[in-house]
């Protein structure tokens, strides 16, 4: 595994929000968006990161009724850069995630 994870992953600190706001949130990172990875899964919004060498960092945020679940995992290969590398190692690997609930904003 690469580097990253041998540091300490920043916590994300989000206020309560809504979807726009997450996406400014990571828009602003240097993330973009990958809608075609959120339908497997059903997750509302999915975001992607290219990171130094193969990986990639990806996002998944879930709606649920009263917060939003944020999950976060590094693939070793990202498929944009090496797509059989990341069908091989990637597709069967068991990854750490790191999982936050961030509160929805409450309508004014």
């Amino acid at each position: 595994m690469g580097k990253w994870l041998t540091k300490a992953r920043k916590q994300v600190r989000l206020p309560p929000t809504n979807l726009a706001g997450i996406d400014t949130y990571y828009g602003r990172r240097g993330y973009r968006k990958g809608p075609i990875l959120a339908w497997p899964s059903g997750a509302a919004r999915s975001f992607v990161k290219p990171l130094p060498g193969r990986e990639r960092l990806h996002v998944k945020v879930e709606e649920r009724p009263r917060h939003f679940k944020i999950t976060t995992h590094v693939d070793q290969h990202d498929p944009g850069r090496d797509w059989l590398g990341h069908a091989l190692v990637d597709m069967g690997v068991t990854r750490r995630n790191q999982v936050i609930k961030v509160r929805k904003k409450s309508a004014p």
